[in-house]
Formats: C-alpha cells, sequence, structure tokens
C-alpha cells in the first residue's frame, strides 16, 4: 500500500501555546526538500481548543500536571490521548515523529506510547530532540522504580519497548538519514548525539503550512513563528549544559536569517517572530547584517508588515554592544529579550565563567531603555560559589535595577536555584567546584568544602529572601508559585540522601549557619535602608516648548513648597535639569507650574479663533530617569492639577503637583500594581511564599 506520508511528526505537551514549537516545521521544510512527505500535527492545539474549549484557566491547570511535582492525571488526558490515536488511525504513513523537546514533554510521551504500543502496534516510533538525554526522575516519578531514576528517557523508552528509533539533539540531517533508511541496522538503544553537518545552518526554510496558526494564543495580537538563526552558544557558563549538546556554536549569516523570516512573514502574514535559540547574539557581525536589513524593510514597510521578533540574549562586557549597533537591532523590530543576567556579583559572574559583569547588564539595561526594548532577566541563586556578601551584593543590585522595572524596561524576574546537571563544567571541573551530590540529575542535593556552610536550608533561606524583596517592590515575577511546588517536591523526594550526604562531610564544629537567617525578620528594614543609600536623590529634567504672547511665560518649580526655579522662557524649546534631595521621612512633594499670565495674554480673531498664546506644553517630565508624561495612567490619576482636568501643559496660571514616597521609581511601580487581579496575585504569591518558609526552616542543614 502506497503510504500518504513517509513521517508524521507530532508535538505534545508541554506547551503554553504562545510559540508553536520549530523543530516540526524545520524537519518538514528538510524532508520535502529531498522529496519525501511528511505532516506535521501540534497537538498542543487540539488539547487547548477541542478538549479545554479555548479557556485559558483549564489549559493551565492541565499544563501543571506535566510539570515536574507529582499530580493525578486529569481524566481529560485519557480522552485526548484516544483522541490522538483515533486521529493517527485514519492516516498512512511510514514513521511517526514525537518531539521530545525538553523535559516536561517526557510524560505525555511515555503516556502516549504506552497506549500507541497496544493499538497500533506495528508502527516505528521515533523519539527526538534534546528532552531524551535527561533523566526522567522529575516527570515520570509514579512510573519508575528506585533503580530506573538514574536512567536517561531514551534508554527507559528503549528498556520498555516503547519506540524504535532515537534522534538525540538536532536531526536537519538525521531525518533524511531516518527517511532513507541509513538508521535502520543501528542498535536501537545507542544514543548519539546528532548535530546538523552545516555550520552556516543553510538548510530549506522551515515550513509551518500544517500549522493552524490562528489558533495559537498569541502574546499580544498575533502569534509569533520562531526562527532558527544559531545552534550552541559561545559560553561556557558552569551550571549550563548547552556546550555539551552542541559541542560548537553555529551560526546563519545575517543576510540568510533576514532572507527566512521576511519570506515566512509574506507567506503567512505574520509579523512577529521569536529566535528559537540559545543565544541571538553570539555572532555579532551576522546579528548586525541581519539587523541592517530589517531595520531598512522596517522604514519602507506599512505599519502593519513591519518584523517584530524577540530573543534568548546574553549581555556582554563594557564596550563590545556599541549604541549604533543596537540602535540597529532595535529598528530591526526586536522587541523583547531574555536576559541570561544569571547574578548581580562580579565574584559569582566571575566562578560562572559569564565573562562579562554588573557594569555590562547596566550599559545595555540602559541601550535598551533608550531604545524601548524590554527584557525579562533570569536569576540563578546560591550558585556553589555564592557568599553571603555575593547574595548582599546581588540583592542590593537587584534594588538598583528598580527604575528598570519601573520603566517597564525589565517586564519580569524569573529567579530559580542552581542546581547539578551532570554533563556541565560545574560536574566536570570537580577540582575547582568541590562538588559532591547524589546520583539524581538536577540536583538541589549537593555539597562543596570551597563554600562549607552553603547546605540547602541557607540556600532555600536567600531564595525566600529574594523573592520577598522582588515581591515588597512590586516587581513581576516569573512563574515562581510552580517554582516552590517543584523545589519541595523534589527536596523531600531526596531529603533523607541529602541529609546522610551532609552528615558524611560536614564538620559540625566549624559549621555555622549563614547570616542570611539573621534577616528574614529584617527584609523589609533591609529594602528601606537600601533605598535610601541607593536613592539619596534624583534630577528632574524638563523638556517645555514656550509659547510666547505680550511677553514670555515663567516657569516655576517648587519641591516641598520651596520655590528652586523660577525663570521667564522665550519663544521655543528648553531644557533645564534640576537636582532633587529626597527625603525618607515624609513625602516628596513637586509642583511644576506657569506664572505670569494676564487676561490679555491670548491672541483671538473675531471668530474667537486662538491666534497666539501664552503657555508651555510638556514635552518630558522625567524622574529616576523615567518620563512620567510616557506612564498616562500615573500622569491622569496620581498627579494633581490646578486646572480641571490632567493636561500635558500650561494654559493657565498654575501648576501640577505630584506628590510621592521616596524614591518616585517606587511609587509608579505601585501604582501599576494596584489593580484587583495583581493584589489577590500578590496576596496569593505570599501565601506559597509562607509556606515555602515553614518548609525549609524545618531542614537540619
Amino acid at each position: 500500500m502506497t503510504k500518504d506520508y513517509d513521517i508524521v511528526i507530532m508535538n505534545l505537551p508541554w506547551s503554553d501555546l504562545t510559540v508553536p514549537f520549530s523543530a516540526p516545521a524545520v524537519l518538514k521544510g528538510i524532508a520535502e526538500s529531498h522529496g519525501y512527505k511528511a505532516k506535521t500535527i501540534d497537538f498542543n492545539v487540539d488539547l487547548y481548543t477541542k478538549f479545554c474549549q479555548s479557556d485559558d484557566a483549564k489549559f493551565k491547570e492541565i499544563q501543571e500536571y506535566y510539570n515536574l511535582y507529582t499530580k493525578e492525571r486529569p481524566e481529560v488526558l485519557d480522552r485526548f490521548y484516544d483522541y490522538i490515536i483515533a486521529t493517527l488511525k485514519t492516516m498512512n504513513f511510514r514513521y511517526l515523529g514525537i518531539s521530545v523537546f525538553y523535559i516536561l514533554t517526557q510524560k505525555a510521551t511515555y503516556e502516549l506510547c504506552t497506549k500507541l504500543r497496544k493499538e497500533l502496534p506495528d508502527i516505528k516510533i521515533v523519539l527526538g530532540g534534546k528532552g531524551l538525554n535527561v533523566y526522567g526522575h522529575l516527570s515520570l516519578h509514579p512510573y519508575l522504580d528506585e533503580s530506573e531514576k538514574t536512567v536517561k528517557f531514551d534508554k527507559l523508552m528503549a528498556e520498555r519497548n516503547l519506540a524504535d528509533y532515537f534522534i538525540i539533539g538536532d536531526a536537519e540531517d538525521a531525518i533524511i538519514d531516518l527517511l532513507s533508511g541509513k538508521l535502520d541496522n543501528r542498535p536501537y538503544a545507542i544514543s548519539e548525539w546528532f548535530v546538523p553537518s552545516k555550520d552556516d545552518l543553510e538548510y530549506p526554510f522551515a515550513n509551518f503550512d500544517d500549522y493552524e496558526l490562528d489558533k495559537y494564543v498569541g502574546k499580544e495580537d498575533q502569534v509569533q513563528i520562531p526562527i532558527i538563526s544559531s545552534k550552541g552558544c559561545v559560553r561556557r557558563c558552569d551550571f549550563c549544559d548547552v556546550p555539551s549538546q552542541f559541542k560548537k556554536f553555529q551560526s546563519k549569516n545575517g543576510k540568510r536569517m533576514a532572507e527566512e523570516m521576511l519570506f515566512l512573514s509574506e507567506k503567512y502574514n505574520v509579523q512577529k517572530f521569536t529566535m528559537a535559540d540559545s543565544i541571538a547574539n553570539g555572532n555579532l557581525k551576522s546579528l548586525k547584517e541581519f539587523a541592517e536589513i530589517l531595520a531598512e524593510h522596517n522604514r519602507n514597510a506599512p505599519k502593519n508588515k513591519k518584523i517584530r521578533w524577540s530573543s534568548n540574549w546574553i549581555h556582554r562586557p563594557l564596550g563590545q554592544v556599541t549604541e549604533e549597533t543596537f540602535r540597529s537591532i532595535a529598528e530591526s523590530g526586536a522587541e523583547h529579550f531574555t536576559v541570561g543576567a544569571e547574578h548581580f556579583s562580579d565574584n559569582v559572574l566571575h566562578h560562572m565563567n559569564k565573562k562579562t559583569n554588573m557594569q555590562g547588564l547596566l550599559h545595555e539595561l540602559e541601550l535598551f531603555r533608550k531604545y524601548k526594548v524590554k527584557c525579562g532577566v533570569n536569576n540563578i541563586i546560591a550558585h556553589w560559589s555564592e557568599t553571603y556578601e555575593d547574595f548582599m551584593e546581588h540583592m542590593e543590585n537587584l534594588i538598583r535595577l528598580g527604575p528598570f522595572f519601573a520603566d517597564g524596561t525589565i517586564t519580569y524576574l524569573n529567579a530559580g536555584l542552581f542546581y547539578i546537571m551532570k554533563n556541565t563544567p560545574a560536574v566536570y571541573n570537580g577540582d575547582k567546584t568541590g562538588l559532591v551530590m547524589l546520583s539524581d540529575d538536577f540536583s538541589l542535593s549537593w555539597y562543596t568544602p570551597k563554600n562549607a556552610n552553603l547546605t540547602i536550608k541557607p540556600r532555600l533561606a536567600r531564595f525566600y529572601f529574594l523573592l520577598y524583596v522582588a515581591n515588597y517592590l512590586n516587581y513581576p515575577i516569573w512563574n515562581q508559585k510552580i517554582a516552590f511546588k517543584n523545589y519541595i517536591h523534589r527536596i523531600k523526594e531526596s531529603l533523607g540522601d541529602a541529609m546522610e550526604l551532609f552528615d558524611k562531610h560536614i564538620k559540625i564544629k566549624d559549621h555555622k549557619p549563614c547570616k542570611i537567617f539573621n534577616m528574614l525578620d529584617q527584609m523589609e528594614d533591609f529594602v528601606e535602608h537600601k533605598l535610601e543609600k541607593l536613592f539619596p536623590g534624583s534630577k528632574l529634567n524638563l523638556n517645555l516648548t514656550a509659547n510666547s504672547c505680550k511677553g514670555d511665560p515663567v516657569l516655576y518649580v517648587k519641591h516641598n513648597g520651596i520655590k528652586i526655579y523660577e525663570k521667564k522662557l522665550a519663544q521655543g524649546d528648553h531644557e533645564l535639569s534640576l537636582p532633587i534631595k529626597y527625603d525618607y521621612s515624609s513625602m516628596t512633594k513637586l509642583e511644576i507650574g506657569m506664572s505670569g499670565k494676564n487676561k490679555n495674554d491670548t491672541m483671538v480673531d473675531r471668530q474667537g479663533n486662538i491666534l497666539r498664546d501664552k503657555n508651555i506644553l510638556l514635552n518630558k517630565v522625567e524622574l529616576d530617569k523615567i518620563d512620567l508624561l510616557e506612564h498616562p495612567h500615573f500622569w491622569n490619576h496620581r498627579v494633581n492639577f490646578h486646572s480641571d482636568k490632567p493636561a500635558y501643559g500650561f494654559w493657565e496660571n498654575g501648576g501640577a503637583v505630584i506628590e510621592f514616597a521616596a524614591p518616585f521609581w517606587r511609587c509608579l511601580q505601585q501604582n501599576q500594581y494596584e489593580s484587583e487581579k495583581s493584589k489577590k496575585d500578590k496576596y496569593s504569591f505570599k501565601r506559597g511564599l509562607n509556606q515555602f518558609k515553614e518548609f525549609f526552616t524545618k531542614i537540619k542543614y
């Protein structure tokens, strides 16, 4: 019988449906360029639309089942798996490919393949992706006996005869080897890591023809299409397994990247893209070439055809990213980066081998702010090298970043605990790190004599401290309620063995509790003290346009009732900068206004139309480097005007009064989180924090 397809490649949960998975589309494009027929199906879309009735809350609840902590399987998933099998029975194909992108996909893959072996025993199942080469004890805990907790997922699936072929890594070349029969004679349990043979990654463009793009949940107005610009990373950070996966860094040239993005944009009428890479700025030369082409496109394209894109990002030392380069990147449509900052202590960054520093991060954040590119910031807390002093430096710098949170440059903080993956430099370089650990992967149960007092308990306490402070300052925090559950579950799972590990290595007479425990009742005082130290004052920067009629208008500025500026402004544009000292013992009150206008200082014609007027227009009102006029909700609702309604200038004598508890950015940040939903989320988050604290305070070490 003739097969309709050589291969059907599908995606299974977990997925948040904001971005389609790239691998099936990439492989379809390559397979069809070689004359093979490929079909791609993202069953996550069916789960969302058919089984959750496009209800975000229902979909999120089901997704949590696939997270790393154990939970009873929702009944709907049995019907979902039966639906997948029924769909496959209507099709005729040689191979069934399942993309196991990461660990969160393991559970659905295991459960579906178990059913497939019973319902469709003759089909050839091919598993591909990076999620094959990690352990399954976190995701598959209910299905494993004790000996299987140290078995990687591909080996587990092979031993249970739940799959026939395994393509670990990237299958740009391996897909053709599979379809041409070259993999048929290989022992199916052998785990070979596949990498692209073309260093320039010049493969056929991805093919999204089978994707129902209109059914994805776009972050704003439309879904983002993923595009691959590089493989691997130019860094060798000690906590990361990317270098062991890819061996080397490979990158498309900028022209090819731009051509693919423009081609896909035109073909699918989608203008939003995300780089499905570890980093987008590994090859700055290529990125600059790409950005210049896209910037030229965006300058000439109508608004609805302008390209926008997002990516992962490494921040570099000062001087490596020039303003000219970043301006081009911004003009190319860059709108959001996920920045692997990881830590705000230069000492920890050095031990992580990040090859950058806090000065470099601050420099790039200033560029992000200036060119309106937003970012999320990743943090890794309790790295093996992190001393108490390093952690407190990290916290001080986290508070220092407050203005970037308040003006929207930083959109969220994503914090996690340092854990051990066995194929990382932290483990390879044991002489340097001194790490000893349990046999589980992604392990939180580790010890090092290089930092002997950093046991599990102080690590959890530091994580708690960080999240409490971030929540206190109203920083948006990424997905931390799930992290609490995961950490508690994972530590409970191996707590007995972990305590034995510490008993074996710790010398009680030398063991000193971390100073962090003395700070847990002083966190809010700590924040208030640091705010006063870091933000003793600000500059009020004004950009104004004065219009004169029968004389010039007078601009005045008052600080806490005292006039600190008063001057006539000649016709034209003006800029001025006034130092403002914050008084933390009372509210700060600033008044900006106009005086000197008389009744006859407006010229009108016989019909009452204004010909000339004496007034002052506000173009910028900046405090803590934040332009209040770019935050209309605050300007319109928290600023008091002498006139009847909010205004962006003065047409009569009088002014606008801004009153706040210093520093200003904190007041603005709080104003952005005053909705009932935000209050409810903060309450729920704080409850999770309290449960987390109750858990870690009972741990011995």
